[in-house]
């Protein structure tokens, strides 16, 4: 008996630290940017999509999960994992991603703007 009580504190505790990676303000409730950051600071890139579909699949009418709602998502996250994003804007990738396509854009440009200097100048 005394082993079942120990693992449930560890567990609140779990919960606990948890929650409060997500809960940035420390107001006790998680709006949907938190949570979609609460997740990126964890390495998983959700989509503003896909945080409005977990809060609409743990039946969260309003804009604020609790931390009851939290520890439901957390003990069975398969129930209520959303699906993949039809759409990910161009912040919502990771920042690899983002570094990424700036660079190829810029070493386009770039290419672009010596083609066209030395055809100018050859042209002379």
């Amino acid at each position: 008996k005394e082993e079942a009580g120990g693992a449930y504190d560890f567990l609140q505790k779990e919960f606990s630290e948890a929650y409060r990676v997500f809960d940035r303000n420390n107001n006790d409730q998680l709006c949907r940017r938190e949570v979609q950051l609460g997740f990126r600071r964890l390495g998983q890139y959700w989509s503003k999509d896909q945080v409005q579909e977990l809060f609409y699949a743990l039946g969260i009418s309003g804009k604020k999960m609790t931390s009851a709602d939290f520890k439901r998502f957390m003990t069975d996250v398969d129930k209520y994992l959303p699906g993949k994003a039809m759409y990910v804007s161009f912040f919502e990738h990771p920042p690899s991603f983002q570094v990424d396509v700036a660079f190829r854009i810029f070493y386009i440009t770039g290419v672009v703007a010596v083609t066209c200097g030395y055809l100018i100048t050859a042209a002379l």
